[in-house]
């Protein structure tokens, strides 16, 4: 019988937050070569995309079971991830999964 175990510190929001944040940089660098217009070193659309996303997950985790606000948490997760891949990649800035030389 095979039994699944999941530390505590993997069913954290943090944990989640920052899992799909660091996939949102990765996909961000990997699409370097987007030509969508810039606010700030990022598509403009994805601003609207990281606040719209972020406050559904707000309001839906006041209101709604964690099977509903998950997806917004997940979304907005992302979004934020891809700003800060785009910025990194527009101001030389690290990426959150650079290594220390």
């Amino acid at each position: 019988r095979v039994r699944h175990y999941i530390p505590q510190a993997r069913q954290t929001i943090k944990y989640l937050r920052d899992y799909f944040k660091g996939y949102g940089d990765y996909c961000a660098q990997e699409d370097a070569g987007n030509t969508d217009a810039r606010l700030f070193g990022s598509p403009r659309w994805l601003w609207r995309e990281a606040l719209v996303s972020e406050m559904k997950y707000r309001l839906r985790r006041r209101l709604s079971s964690p099977e509903v606000w998950i997806e917004d948490l997940i979304a907005s997760s992302q979004a934020w991830g891809q700003l800060h891949g785009y910025r990194s990649l527009a101001f030389g800035l690290r990426s959150l999964h650079a290594t220390q030389p």
